[in-house]
């Protein structure tokens, strides 16, 4: 009995049937010698027209069962008016495929579960032989802290049917009650303010310290009850003496993954309170190999975590990822470039065919230079973009020159032949004008804002590529690492020249992005109105914050859920410290400048009000000179000491002048000046 005596059953509707496209042609070519039945529910009443043609043209040879409507499936149930109608409409359609299943073993699997290893059929039906199991699946990853546990769930389910014969209606949800599980909007207020840099948990526990314990306890009640698609199946096992359940291996680290519903913060799943819980009571499971906090990235495959989507190992290696719907539950015609791109790249690492039919365009990027007066860096700069780069990206180079004295014209026109580049002038004096000039000259889709006097690490382009067609970001960066001119006395910390905000690559909702190293949709940057002119450098006069005020403004006004902010630890630069920034009077006037201008940008942007930045602000003067002797004794005295502590008392007294200062107000556009466009 082989890998033949299996039915893959799924169940779509028409915006689904490009995934389970893709999701066939990749089990068929890592499974040469496999020949499971293909049993496809046909749901109606949902997302017609989604994509073209007809179902049977995705999916020849495949048994094509019609199934029902919405309305048609909460009837059955005796659901009425269900707030998840999906649900039901899902359970049906899983009925009627395992109803018409004939042979011993049954493959429940969502169109976006993709298996990542060869010849995982016929290894999985061995082990449940040899294990003697009646069902072996993934179990929901315990981010969604609410469902079951230890039990597979219907995303993907290999069932038994000689150790549980079907009987109809196993597959069927309990939502029908109206209102959601208990999800504290008080802990998803503290846990929003503390991805964002806010005030978290012990803000929340002394300010309503009853109803901070209260909704957590409220809120632990539930992990692991709610009644999903497969909770019948799960009582059907319990009672069978003796049937075994195996599972795959969730990967989940709580501060990467987070939860859903976001109501959780790191002391209520790391601290003492989860310490004390017992498992069924902790918002991180407590078995031993329940879950891994190392996923694919580890085990040299894409890091599809940094897209927000599930991993799974089994063995001690990858197994699967899941898409988690993100796509599917977009409008008409779904862009399945991202999923055929990381499917590819794993076909690639895994020496098996790439998923046929779908072309990826070369992302379309603009590189924009500012200069003022720079033309040596201005030169090295350009100079470490390859050639090769427009093998990968639909590329563009501008130079804006912000009325240099110096030979930059000359010096920007020794690379015209090499790269796609212009030359502009913006007379207007400023960094955020030349930049704001660059976004009106330019009309690719990406842009990617360079200092002058940084230069790109190899393997750059490469990265930034992959990045931009897996991510599809709003914004994009990486670090900035230090090129010193001269080499640093001792006294001075190189890592203060370093900017580098997360430890991962991926989607992230509260690093920033440094201005040296810094990319933005354009039209997203056209639709917020350009960087602020009034913030950043104004010729050689020292000025921050127009980077990080724009990327405040967009998380603003954008919905969680819809930030797509990539931070690539792979799309490194190297910036030029000239010998002049080596000096406490460079650094001390910097580091007032940048927490001056952060601290304005902050409030501004909402993310403190002016009442508790001001408290804040007088709360750090009070303990600055206790910061600044710890961090003296830290350094055994030394006069690396006493920098740090200059700088962290340049910081204070800077960010206190933030928070009683006001933005400064920005000129009005011309009269008659095109809405959305920058000045």
């Amino acid at each position: 009995m082989g890998a033949q005596d299996v039915t893959i059953c799924t169940v779509l509707t028409p915006l689904h049937w490009r995934l389970m496209a893709l999701n066939r042609t990749l089990i068929e070519s890592l499974n040469p010698g496999a020949a499971p039945h293909w049993l496809i529910v046909d749901n109606k009443g949902v997302h017609e027209g989604a994509n073209p043609g007809a179902i049977g043209d995705y999916f020849p040879a495949a048994e094509i069962v019609e199934g029902v409507t919405p309305e048609a499936a909460a009837a059955h149930f005796g659901a009425g008016k269900p707030k998840s109608p999906g649900s039901y409409h899902h359970a049906a359609g899983l009925n009627q495929a395992m109803a018409r299943v004939a042979t011993r073993y049954a493959l429940i699997l969502d169109p976006d579960f993709y298996v990542v290893r060869r010849d995982w059929i016929a290894e999985t039906l061995a082990h449940m032989r040899a294990q003697d199991l009646a069902l072996f699946g993934a179990p929901w990853n315990p981010r969604w802290h609410q469902k079951p546990r230890d039990f597979p769930c219907a995303h993907f389910l290999l069932i038994d049917l000689e150790k549980l014969p079907w009987r109809m209606d196993l597959f069927a949800p309990d939502v029908v009650t109206a209102g959601p599980k208990f999800a504290s909007s008080f802990w998803r207020d503290v846990a929003a303010r503390e991805r964002i840099g806010g005030a978290g948990f012990w803000g929340a526990l002394l300010r309503a310290p009853h109803r901070a314990v209260w909704h957590d306890i409220k809120q632990r009640r539930e992990i692991g009850a709610s009644p999903d698609t497969g909770h019948r199946l799960r009582a059907e096992i319990a009672a069978r003496p003796g049937a075994k359940v195996g599972l795959l291996q969730p990967v989940f680290a709580p501060e990467v993954e987070g939860f859903e519903p976001p109501v959780v913060t790191r002391p209520q799943y790391a601290g003492l309170a989860q310490a004390l819980a017992p498992d069924t009571r902790a918002y991180v499971p407590k078995r031993s190999g329940y879950a891994a906090r190392e996923g694919f990235r580890e085990h040299g495959l894409p890091d599809t975590r940094a897209l927000r989507w599930e991993e799974f190992l089994w063995r001690d290696a990858p197994f699967a990822f899941h898409v988690r719907g993100e796509l599917h539950r977009a409008a008409q015609g779904v862009d399945v470039s991202e999923v055929a791109s990381t499917l590819n790249e794993i076909a690639a690492r895994l020496d098996a065919p790439p998923v046929s039919g779908v072309s990826v365009a070369k992302p379309s990027l603009d590189i924009v230079v500012c200069t003022y007066n720079r033309a040596r860096a201005l030169d090295a700069a350009l100079a470490s973009i390859p050639a090769e780069a427009a093998a990968r990206l639909d590329l563009g180079v501008l130079v804006v020159d912000n009325n240099s004295k110096d030979d930059t014209q000359a010096a920007a026109a020794r690379h015209l032949g090499r790269l796609p580049l212009r030359i502009v002038k913006e007379e207007r004096q400023g960094l955020s004008f030349a930049r704001n000039r660059g976004v009106r000259e330019t009309q690719r889709e990406f842009l990617l804002f360079l200092d002058d006097d940084a230069v790109f690490c190899e393997g750059y382009f490469d990265a930034l590529a992959a990045a931009l067609r897996r991510f599809n970001p709003d914004f994009f960066g990486g670090p900035v690492f230090p090129a010193f001119e001269q080499p640093p006395p001792a006294w001075f910390d190189p890592a203060i020249e370093t900017r580098c905000y997360e430890t991962r690559s991926g989607l992230t909702l509260r690093a920033g992005i440094s201005g040296g190293n810094y990319g933005v949709r354009r039209a997203l940057l056209l639709n917020l109105g350009g960087f602020a002119n009034e913030l950043g450098m104004i010729g050689a006069r020292m000025g921050f914050g127009e980077d990080r005020e724009l990327l405040e403004r967009y998380r603003a006004r954008t919905p969680h859920a819809d930030q797509r902010v990539y931070y690539g630890l792979d799309l490194a630069v190297h910036h030029e410290v000239a010998a002049s920034k080596v000096s406490l009077d460079y650094q001390t006037r910097r580091q007032f400048s940048m927490a001056r201008s952060r601290e304005m940008v902050f409030t501004a942007a909402g993310v403190r009000s002016p009442v508790r930045a001001r408290l804040l602000a007088l709360g750090r003067i009070v303990l600055a000179p206790l910061g600044a002797a710890w961090r003296i004794l830290r350094a055994g005295l030394s006069s690396r000491g006493w920098f740090s502590a200059a700088m962290h008392l340049s910081a204070v007294a800077g960010r206190a002048a933030g928070a009683f200062a006001r933005m400064p107000s920005a000129a009005p556009p011309p009269r008659g000046a095109e809405k959305g466009a920058v000045q």
